[in-house]
Protein backbone atom coordinates (compact mmCIF):
# COMPACT_ATOMS: atom_id res chain seq x y z
CA UNK A 1 0.00 0.00 0.00
CA UNK A 2 1.30 3.41 -0.94
CA UNK A 3 1.97 5.84 1.98
CA UNK A 4 -0.45 8.38 0.49
CA UNK A 5 -3.25 5.78 0.43
CA UNK A 6 -2.53 4.87 4.04
CA UNK A 7 -2.57 8.52 5.08
CA UNK A 8 -5.89 9.04 3.27
CA UNK A 9 -7.47 6.03 5.01
CA UNK A 10 -6.20 7.14 8.43
CA UNK A 11 -7.57 10.65 7.90
CA UNK A 12 -10.94 9.29 6.74
CA UNK A 13 -11.13 6.97 9.77
CA UNK A 14 -10.20 9.84 12.12
CA UNK A 15 -12.84 12.05 10.54
CA UNK A 16 -15.54 9.37 10.86
CA UNK A 17 -14.58 8.60 14.46
CA UNK A 18 -14.59 12.31 15.36
CA UNK A 19 -18.07 12.80 13.93
CA UNK A 20 -19.49 9.76 15.76
CA UNK A 21 -17.85 10.85 19.04
CA UNK A 22 -19.24 14.38 18.69
CA UNK A 23 -22.81 13.09 18.26
CA UNK A 24 -22.40 10.87 21.32
CA UNK A 25 -21.07 13.78 23.37
CA UNK A 26 -23.92 16.07 22.35
CA UNK A 27 -26.50 13.40 23.24
CA UNK A 28 -24.85 12.99 26.66
CA UNK A 29 -25.01 16.76 27.12
CA UNK A 30 -28.74 16.78 26.40
CA UNK A 31 -29.35 14.09 29.03
CA UNK A 32 -27.73 16.05 31.87
CA UNK A 33 -29.61 18.05 34.46
CA UNK A 34 -28.52 21.50 35.56
CA UNK A 35 -28.42 22.29 39.27
CA UNK A 36 -30.97 24.58 40.86
CA UNK A 37 -29.14 27.67 42.07
CA UNK A 38 -30.61 29.43 45.08
CA UNK A 39 -29.24 32.76 46.21
CA UNK A 40 -30.12 35.72 48.32
CA UNK A 41 -29.00 38.57 50.48
CA UNK A 42 -30.02 40.56 53.50
CA UNK A 43 -28.47 38.21 56.06
CA UNK A 44 -25.95 38.98 58.72
CA UNK A 45 -22.40 37.89 57.97
CA UNK A 46 -21.85 34.28 59.04
CA UNK A 47 -25.51 33.22 59.18
CA UNK A 48 -26.11 29.69 57.90
CA UNK A 49 -28.68 28.91 55.19
CA UNK A 50 -29.68 25.28 54.67
CA UNK A 51 -31.83 23.94 51.81
CA UNK A 52 -34.02 20.87 52.40
CA UNK A 53 -36.33 18.69 50.32
CA UNK A 54 -38.63 16.33 52.17
CA UNK A 55 -36.78 17.10 55.41
CA UNK A 56 -33.45 15.90 53.95
CA UNK A 57 -30.62 18.43 53.67
CA UNK A 58 -29.54 19.30 50.13
CA UNK A 59 -26.68 21.50 51.30
CA UNK A 60 -25.87 24.59 53.28
CA UNK A 61 -23.76 27.71 53.06
CA UNK A 62 -22.68 30.66 55.16
CA UNK A 63 -23.54 34.25 54.35
CA UNK A 64 -20.66 36.42 53.17
CA UNK A 65 -19.55 39.64 54.83
CA UNK A 66 -22.11 41.41 52.62
CA UNK A 67 -24.87 39.06 53.85
CA UNK A 68 -25.15 37.26 50.49
CA UNK A 69 -25.39 33.49 50.01
CA UNK A 70 -25.55 30.98 47.15
CA UNK A 71 -26.40 27.27 47.17
CA UNK A 72 -26.36 24.97 44.14
CA UNK A 73 -28.55 21.87 44.42
CA UNK A 74 -27.57 19.32 41.74
CA UNK A 75 -29.70 16.30 40.87
CA UNK A 76 -27.13 14.12 42.72
CA UNK A 77 -27.63 16.01 46.02
CA UNK A 78 -28.31 13.87 49.12
CA UNK A 79 -31.96 15.05 49.11
CA UNK A 80 -32.53 13.38 45.65
CA UNK A 81 -34.34 16.36 44.09
CA UNK A 82 -36.84 15.93 41.31
CA UNK A 83 -38.67 18.52 39.24
CA UNK A 84 -41.40 20.20 41.26
CA UNK A 85 -40.15 19.09 44.71
CA UNK A 86 -40.92 21.67 47.40
CA UNK A 87 -37.84 23.34 48.88
CA UNK A 88 -37.72 24.44 52.50
CA UNK A 89 -35.06 26.52 54.23
CA UNK A 90 -33.42 26.82 57.63
CA UNK A 91 -31.69 29.96 58.86
CA UNK A 92 -29.15 29.20 61.61
CA UNK A 93 -30.88 25.85 62.18
CA UNK A 94 -34.37 27.37 62.55
CA UNK A 95 -37.07 26.50 60.01
CA UNK A 96 -37.81 29.40 57.69
CA UNK A 97 -40.65 30.13 55.32
CA UNK A 98 -40.13 31.46 51.84
CA UNK A 99 -42.35 33.78 49.89
CA UNK A 100 -43.12 32.72 47.21
CA UNK A 101 -42.84 28.98 47.78
CA UNK A 102 -39.65 27.49 46.29
CA UNK A 103 -39.53 24.36 44.11
CA UNK A 104 -36.59 22.46 42.60
CA UNK A 105 -36.25 22.67 38.80
CA UNK A 106 -33.29 21.67 36.62
CA UNK A 107 -31.97 25.06 35.57
CA UNK A 108 -35.48 26.39 36.18
CA UNK A 109 -36.73 29.94 36.21
CA UNK A 110 -37.63 31.47 39.58
CA UNK A 111 -41.31 31.64 40.37
CA UNK A 112 -40.84 35.13 41.83
CA UNK A 113 -38.89 38.10 40.63
CA UNK A 114 -35.21 37.39 39.99
CA UNK A 115 -34.40 40.86 41.35
CA UNK A 116 -36.22 40.45 44.67
CA UNK A 117 -36.50 36.65 44.76
CA UNK A 118 -37.46 34.76 47.87
CA UNK A 119 -38.07 36.40 51.18
CA UNK A 120 -36.96 34.02 53.94
CA UNK A 121 -38.38 34.43 57.41
CA UNK A 122 -37.35 32.24 60.34
CA UNK A 123 -40.12 30.64 62.41
CA UNK A 124 -41.30 32.44 65.55
CA UNK A 125 -38.43 33.06 67.93
CA UNK A 126 -35.80 32.71 65.21
CA UNK A 127 -35.67 36.40 64.38
CA UNK A 128 -33.78 35.96 61.09
CA UNK A 129 -35.05 37.43 57.83
CA UNK A 130 -33.50 37.42 54.38
CA UNK A 131 -34.48 38.45 50.88
CA UNK A 132 -33.13 36.24 48.10
CA UNK A 133 -33.93 34.68 44.77
CA UNK A 134 -33.75 31.42 42.93
CA UNK A 135 -31.88 31.75 39.67
CA UNK A 136 -32.51 29.03 37.10
CA UNK A 137 -29.39 29.88 35.08
CA UNK A 138 -27.01 27.79 37.15
CA UNK A 139 -24.02 29.71 35.81
CA UNK A 140 -22.32 26.46 34.95
CA UNK A 141 -21.02 25.19 31.67
CA UNK A 142 -21.90 21.94 30.00
CA UNK A 143 -18.54 20.20 29.66
CA UNK A 144 -19.84 17.42 27.41
CA UNK A 145 -21.19 19.97 24.94
CA UNK A 146 -17.82 21.75 24.77
CA UNK A 147 -16.04 18.43 24.28
CA UNK A 148 -18.45 17.52 21.50
CA UNK A 149 -17.90 20.86 19.78
CA UNK A 150 -14.12 20.42 20.15
CA UNK A 151 -14.30 16.98 18.52
CA UNK A 152 -16.32 18.42 15.62
CA UNK A 153 -13.74 21.20 15.22
CA UNK A 154 -10.92 18.65 15.12
CA UNK A 155 -12.83 16.64 12.52
CA UNK A 156 -13.35 19.71 10.34
CA UNK A 157 -9.68 20.65 10.60
CA UNK A 158 -8.58 17.10 9.76
CA UNK A 159 -10.91 17.00 6.78
CA UNK A 160 -9.71 20.40 5.61
CA UNK A 161 -6.10 19.25 5.89
CA UNK A 162 -6.89 16.19 3.81
CA UNK A 163 -8.50 18.28 1.07
CA UNK A 164 -5.57 20.71 1.03
CA UNK A 165 -3.09 17.84 0.75
CA UNK A 166 -5.11 16.42 -2.15
CA UNK A 167 -5.06 19.76 -3.99
CA UNK A 168 -1.31 20.11 -3.47
CA UNK A 169 -0.72 16.59 -4.69
CA UNK A 170 -2.69 17.25 -7.89
CA UNK A 171 -0.97 20.57 -8.56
Amino acid sequence: MHPTDLRRRVLAAALALSIVASFAAVRAADAQFLPAVLYGGGLESGQTVEVLIGGVSCGSTTASEEGEWVIQVPVEAPCNPEAGDAITFKLDGVEATSSPAATWESGGIPTGSVATGYSLTAAAGGGATADGAEDGDGGGSNVALFIGLGVVLIAVLAGGGWFISQRQRRA
